[in-house]
């Protein structure tokens, strides 16, 4: 709350002082409601997809995990099992934050390509203000610039399994084609990620 209250008040700041450096033109500004862009666009709905074919490829590794440990005595399963599962979410965590990051990024592309095209003077987020004219929300002009441009996401995480009776010789699973490849996902007990 006090981050927005802060925000809003820069922003206000930035919007008086524009104001009184005598520019011939009125300060343009433009409002962007970044909760509607995070959630409607079309990058948010890719973002969305790929994160539902990481977490199937994340399920694929607990599973394997799991056969891999299956015969191993239960100390050492759960063990493993704890570890890898750990992994496992802290990987889902980081391509989380990573999907919506490449989003971010996408709006922030899109919005400063807005601000030069229209000449603005600057572009606020909507949730740091307490009001705002209907007119200067330009959220759906920025949507569908963005729509005309597809995000990158990195290559699906590969899970690499070690250790267990089942495991020797296993090839980790290969990652899908796309963009940058990235480490392997550990999922074994004392190891880490790359």
């Amino acid at each position: 709350m006090t981050k927005q209250i802060r925000f809003a008040a820069l922003g206000l700041l930035c919007i008086l002082l524009t104001g009184c450096l005598n520019f011939s033109d009125p300060p343009k500004v433009g409002i962007v409601d970044v909760d509607r862009v995070l959630r409607e666009s079309r990058a948010a709905h890719a973002a969305t997809r790929h994160l539902e074919a990481v977490r199937q490829r994340l399920d694929a590794g607990w599973s394997e995990l799991q056969k891999t440990y299956a015969a191993a005595p239960p100390k050492e399963r759960e063990q493993a099992l704890v570890q890898g599962l750990r992994a496992l979410r802290r990987q889902m965590a980081l391509e989380e934050a990573a999907a919506r990051q490449v989003v971010v990024n996408h709006m922030l592309a899109e919005t400063a390509r807005w601000r030069e095209s229209y000449k603005a003077q600057m572009v606020l987020a909507r949730n740091g203000l307490l009001d705002a004219a209907p007119g200067m929300d330009i959220t759906g002009t920025i949507m569908e610039g963005m729509n005309l441009h597809e995000p990158a996401f990195a290559a699906l995480p590969t899970v690499h399994i070690e250790g267990g009776d089942s495991a020797t010789g296993k090839k980790p699973a290969a990652p899908a084609p796309s963009g940058k490849q990235r480490p392997p996902a550990e999922a074994t007990p004392g190891s880490k990620k790359k």
